[in-house]
C-alpha cells in the first residue's frame, strides 16, 4: 500500500499580557479552510499576528508539512 503523508499545520503559542493571556496548542490539516471563532478580545487577531511573525511570543513554535518556521527553543 502507498501512503502519502499528511500535510499538517503544527503550532503551539504562550503570551501573557498584563490583562491577556494566550495559551495554543493545535494541530490543523494544511488544506482545506480553517476558521478561527470567538468573542471580542478572546485573542484572535493576536493568534495570526504570532502566526505571521508580527508578534513575539514567550514560547511558539510553528510547523508546516514538517518545515519548522518558528521555535522559540531554537
Amino acid at each position: 500500500m502507498n501512503t502519502v503523508p499528511e500535510s499538517k499545520i503544527r503550532l503551539g503559542f504562550k503570551l501573557k499580557r498584563d490583562d491577556f493571556a494566550l495559551d495554543v496548542d493545535a494541530s490543523l490539516p494544511a488544506d482545506g479552510i480553517t476558521g478561527i471563532f470567538g468573542r471580542s478580545g478572546a485573542g484572535k487577531t493576536t493568534l495570526l499576528r504570532l502566526i505571521a511573525g508580527l508578534e513575539t511570543p514567550e514560547e511558539g513554535m510553528l510547523e508546516i508539512a514538517g518545515d519548522t518556521l518558528q521555535d522559540s527553543e531554537e
